[in-house]
């Protein structure tokens, strides 16, 4: 057990030392996402439904303000 308490001991040591700087993400923008849809076959409807959640959603998102 102790052997177990040293390597926890040791991770975190190591992550606290590479988290100590201050660094910031840099704005990249817009992040496109993409989904596989059915779009033939006996899945067809449900590809259609769920791209039509998607495509509400994405209408809904674009006019609500920015918090």
């Amino acid at each position: 057990m102790t052997s177990n308490h040293g390597i926890a001991a040791a991770l975190a040591a190591l992550a606290l030392s590479c988290s100590a700087g201050t660094s910031q993400a840099a704005d990249c923008g817009t992040i496109n996402l993409g989904a596989a849809l059915s779009a033939t076959g006996i899945y067809a409807s449900n590809g259609a439904n769920t791209r039509n959640g998607y495509m509400n959603s994405r209408s809904r998102r674009s006019t609500t303000p920015a918090a």
